[in-house]
């Protein structure tokens, strides 16, 4: 099952296609935050870049490791309906192992 939603169309809002992606939602109010100066520790100039610098890697790290897990999902999905005979989603016939110890 896919936890990520397809491609939205236009009409959708920003915040609405947000919402989809908390950890991508979460990125983004961080560095909204650097913005707001929410901390008020932000005087100067350097260490404001320097946050929105951090802020900007882990928003593009955690965007490119969004990608790649709806990438998997989306390839995966697509051989399964290809190659519906590769999926067998039923629980394994197993009745345990055999005691090989033969002191019994």
């Amino acid at each position: 099952m896919n936890p990520y939603p397809k491609p939205e169309s236009p009409s959708k809002s920003i915040e609405e296609r947000l919402n989809d992606y908390p950890e991508l939602k979460a990125k983004i109010e961080g560095l909204l935050s650097v913005v707001e100066n929410a901390e008020g520790d932000l005087i100067k100039a350097d260490a404001a870049e320097q946050r929105v610098v951090e802020e900007i890697r882990q928003l593009g790290q955690t965007a490119l490791q969004t990608w790649a897990m709806r990438q998997e999902i989306q390839q995966s999905e697509a051989y399964i309906t290809a190659n519906p005979s590769s999926h067998k989603g039923g629980k394994k016939n197993s009745i345990g192992t055999v005691d090989m110890d033969a002191s019994n």
